[in-house]
């Protein structure tokens, strides 16, 4: 995903990042509009297509060093009970459960891709529908289920404590949020900050950090 400029763009983009004035007008801390369709894939349990500029990511039920960085960050994010209890998903302890997978496909990248990544991720888990178990028994060994008729009678997912990433990208001597393409070209280092979930009894944040590069 590199994107090579010459040194008088980087200038530029280093200079109007020390004034807080960033190339496409935004300041520092500011993210671009995020668009979110939800339930684009009726062949799947759940689905969302989340738009941030020109980053256009596809997510749905359905093995490059990218992908396999990404999903490295998105396991560690998720693999905490406190955010992703897979009690839920247990049908007959032991014998049965639910398994569920993501697909994520990039359709156009314009920077950021785990912000966008991550958000879209959490849409598709929000309207994702498990269909009904209406008994579940075992018979010699073997597990017996029954599920509703009824194609609107689900069960869905508590998406609360479900991880929100935040890339943060160092250029120059500051950080900004939600980088465009030229803007993780210029940047000395970035790293990804995820608030796993809140700690009702300490009354704060736990974060999950990744460093996806450094120079």
């Amino acid at each position: 995903m590199e994107n090579p400029l010459s040194l008088a763009e980087k200038t530029f983009i280093l200079h109007g990042v020390d004034a807080d004035l960033r190339i496409d007008g935004r300041r520092q801390c500011e993210y671009r509009s995020i668009e979110i369709e939800t339930k684009l894939m009726p062949q799947t349990n759940g689905s969302a297509r989340l738009k941030i500029g020109n980053t256009d990511v596809l997510v749905g039920k359905g093995g490059d060093d990218l992908a396999t960085e990404i999903s490295n960050v998105l396991t560690n994010t998720y693999q905490s009970q406190k955010t992703f209890n897979l009690k839920f998903l247990s049908i007959l302890p032991h014998k049965k459960c639910w398994k569920m997978y993501v697909d994520v496909l990039i359709l156009q990248c314009g920077g950021n891709l785990y912000d966008a990544i991550g958000a879209a991720i959490k849409a598709a888990l929000f309207n994702t529908e498990l269909p009904r178990v209406t008994a579940a028994t075992l018979d010699g060994g073997e597990a017996d289920l029954q599920v509703s008729d009824d194609p609107f009678d689900c069960v869905t997912l508590n998406v609360e404590s479900f991880p929100v990433l935040v890339t943060l990208c160092k250029i120059g001597d500051n950080c900004i949020v939600d980088p465009i393409a030229e803007e993780e070209a210029c940047a000395a280092a970035s790293v990804v900050l995820s608030n796993n979930h809140w700690d009702l009894k300490d009354q704060s944040l736990v974060f999950y950090v990744s460093k996806i590069k450094s120079l």
